[in-house]
This record gives C-alpha cells, sequence and structure tokens, in this order.
C-alpha cells in the first residue's frame, strides 16, 4: 500500500498533493507528469469515512472506558483523527 500513480501515465503522486486533495472535499489531482487530472474513486471515499468512523468510535469508547473524563477523551479522539488523516493518502486511490 504505496502512494496512489496516475491512472494514465503511472507516475507516483507526492504525498503532499494527495494530502491537499484528500482534505479539501476529494478534488481531483492533475498529474504533475502528463496533465491530466484523475478524481478518487468513490470506495476510496467509503473507505476512508467509515475507516475514519470506527477508529474514532473505538478509540472513543475505549479511552471512555479507562477515563470516564469527557475532556481527556476528546483531545484523544482529535489526536486519533489527526494521525488517520496523515495516513489517508496511502489509502485513497484514483480512477
Amino acid at each position: 500500500m504505496g502512494l496512489p500513480k496516475c491512472v494514465h501515465c503511472h507516475t507516483k503522486f507526492r504525498w503532499k498533493l494527495i494530502f491537499h486533495s484528500f482534505v479539501f472535499a476529494y478534488h481531483p489531482v492533475k498529474c504533475e507528469n502528463c496533465l491530466k487530472e484523475n478524481k478518487v474513486k468513490l470506495s476510496s471515499r467509503f473507505l476512508v469515512a467509515f475507516l475514519l468512523v470506527f477508529i474514532l468510535y473505538t478509540v472513543g469508547f475505549s479511552s471512555m472506558a479507562l477515563s470516564p473524563d469527557l475532556m481527556s477523551t476528546l483531545i484523544i479522539m482529535m489526536i486519533t483523527g489527526g494521525l488517520f488523516l496523515f495516513v489517508c493518502p496511502f489509502i485513497v486511490r484514483y480512477r
């Protein structure tokens, strides 16, 4: 599971380019080599959304079981969500 490649010329995208596309509502990525647009697959969008909800749900409930303090649970969930965002460019696939 590496960074996605251009569908047309198979050039690897940079992490920063994928991250910006992902954070700003899955904007299409323009290949720097062949200048063609690559759009995020719908299945990738669903996978990322499912994983984010599942991870936050699991972390939230497990941290609430360990420490019932709401503020510490929210901080742990925010840190976990932030870390997940940095992994997302490796999960997203293009068509």
